[in-house]
């Protein structure tokens, strides 16, 4: 049972991706139109500069330090990941009034070619997950109908001040593959969406609509952070449901009110984490079969929850200091309980989020970030707590940026051994290209924790990308 219950919670770190990327890690969340400011700006340029093509070319190679305690075929330290990633991104100003945008990006790990020269094989999954593979970026069409902007497409839904927990952040689902170990660029993901913005003064309404945004992109069957390694293993087959409305919606109102930016947020949504929704046990003759005194699970069903909310984030710079804070209301939103009631249907329950941040500026180019994170269902005796934190320096002309970020996984008794580390070094050789040394290490000493099956899956890795 215990296997099975960190098995299902590796979902909760899907409110962790985005934590530990390099680049940013309590930045600004943006939720304005970029290309309007672009689209003012080029009116008044000739008809030739409204072309802009770029894109980047990156390599990136992981080392898994330790051999993993999951059940996976690598049994000692080895490669994990040999990436190649080509993306490209073009913006047409057709007039003045329409933009269109496309991009996108082609991705191949060559793993799978160099399995001959791995101490483990991959699994079928894992592998055809590896070749090449296309995934949409943001790409629209946007049109300025007088005081309104309309866009359509494929956009990336950028929520709130919290980089740790999901508070408002409910529309765009994000890439779990490598919990902690992507970039930041590949942690939210685009999803159809159209968007209406109204400015009003210093204000903004936004009406925004999303379809088939799906769940958190999860590893292959098979490979290391598979967040069903264990049923897998116990020969479990895993079903995923469709939800029972494909269409999202959201309103948002951005404001500021004395020096301070303020977003008003709310959404009927689906959950972007899929919940188990039903087991099938495997019986012969009527009797469960055991395995190892467990219950043998022939068939999971998971599925998206449907619920509503409301919530409000707020930032407000004081000199060297930048305050950060969340607030949301969850109605209806379906629960993971406590592990003998696992299998039993997940109870609905109305939730309050919370998050306190800040960032300040040190001294001698460092910057010091910090949030505090609270989740507590209406009917629980006590919240589920979170903390995070983050150091950088910046230095060299701003070609050096080291940073290292810690981060515990939400708990009732904030248990300090469960989380994970992430520290990085960029090197910007030029404005096009840098290279970047990371590690990730997790740490956790309960079976009961969600990270405790993926602690030895601690990895370093190097990555150099050059733009064009």
């Amino acid at each position: 049972m215990r296997n099975i219950v960190s098995s299902l919670g590796l979902l909760l770190l899907t409110a962790l991706t985005s934590l530990l990327q390099a680049d940013d890690f309590f930045g600004e969340v943006d939720t304005q139109s970029d290309t309007q400011s672009d689209t003012q700006t080029s009116q008044t340029q000739p008809a030739q500069t409204r072309w802009q093509l770029g894109g980047y070319v990156q390599q990136a190679i992981a080392y898994g330090i330790h051999s993993p305690e999951a059940p996976v075929a690598r049994e000692q330290a080895d490669f994990t990941q040999f990436k190649t990633t080509l993306s490209l991104n073009g913006q047409w100003q057709a007039n003045d009034q329409l933009t269109l945008q496309l991009a996108g990006e082609l991705n191949q790990d060559w793993l799978g070619a160099l399995e001959d020269q791995l101490s483990y094989d991959l699994s079928d999954a894992d592998r055809a997950a590896r070749e090449w593979q296309f995934a949409w970026h943001d790409s629209f069409a946007e049109a300025n109908l007088g005081s309104v902007w309309l866009r359509l497409g494929y956009q990336t839904v950028a929520l709130g001040e919290s980089e740790m927990a999901a508070i408002i952040d409910v529309l765009s689902p994000r890439n779990n593959q490598r919990p902690g170990q992507a970039n930041l660029d590949d942690s939210r993901l685009p999803v159809p969406t159209a968007k209406l913005d109204l400015p009003l003064g210093n204000s903004q309404i936004s009406a925004l609509a999303t379809y088939q945004a799906g769940v958190d992109l999860s590893a292959a069957a098979g490979a290391e952070f598979d967040p069903y390694l264990s049923l897998r293993s116990m020969g479990s087959a895993i079903e995923q449901d469709e939800p029972d409305s494909n269409w999202e919606l959201a309103i948002l109102v951005s404001t500021n009110i004395a020096g301070s930016d303020l977003t008003l947020l709310v959404a009927d949504v689906n959950s972007n984490q899929a919940h188990l929704a039903a087991a099938t046990l495997a019986t012969v003759n009527g009797e469960p079969v055991l395995e190892n005194n467990q219950p043998v699970i022939a068939t999971i069903t998971t599925a998206q929850d449907r619920y509503q909310v409301i919530g409000l984030s707020a930032n407000k710079a004081l000199g060297r200091w930048l305050l950060r804070s969340e607030l949301a209301y969850k109605h209806q939103q379906v629960t993971q309980p406590s592990a003998e009631n696992l299998f039993s249907p997940w109870p609905e329950q109305n939730h309050w989020q919370a998050m306190l941040g800040f960032e300040v500026n040190a001294f001698s180019g460092f910057t010091l970030s910090a949030e505090a994170n609270s989740d507590r269902a209406r009917s629980a005796d006590s919240s589920d707590l979170s903390l995070g934190s983050r150091l950088a320096w910046t230095g060299l002309n701003d070609r050096l940026t080291a940073q290292i970020l810690v981060a515990t996984l939400p708990d009732d008794t904030l248990q300090l051994e469960h989380g994970l580390m992430h520290s990085s070094i960029n090197w910007r050789f030029t404005d096009g290209w840098h290279t970047e040394l990371t590690s990730t290490v997790y740490f956790a000493s309960n079976a009961d924790q969600a990270l405790y099956p993926f602690k030895d899956n601690d990895s370093v890795a190097l990555q150099v990308r050059g733009a064009f």
